[in-house]
């Protein structure tokens, strides 16, 4: 059995999961603000990030 991280895919899963945290940030300090069609937009773009991280660690969940 291969112990080895695939570091490319760990480093991008977590770049994704720090950019979706971004975007909550962002949305958390100007929500009041954000037209509801903005925050809708926020709110997809960061379930999209965590969707692509998520995918990513399965592929190398799978690579055990």
């Amino acid at each position: 059995m291969n112990n080895s991280i695939n570091t490319p895919r760990l480093t991008s899963a977590l770049q994704l999961i720090e950019q979706a945290a971004a975007v909550l940030v962002a949305v958390s300090l100007s929500a009041e603000e954000m037209d509801a069609a903005d925050v809708v937009d926020a709110i997809k773009a960061c379930s999209s990030l965590v969707n692509d991280a998520r995918a990513e660690l399965v592929i190398l969940g799978g690579e055990k």
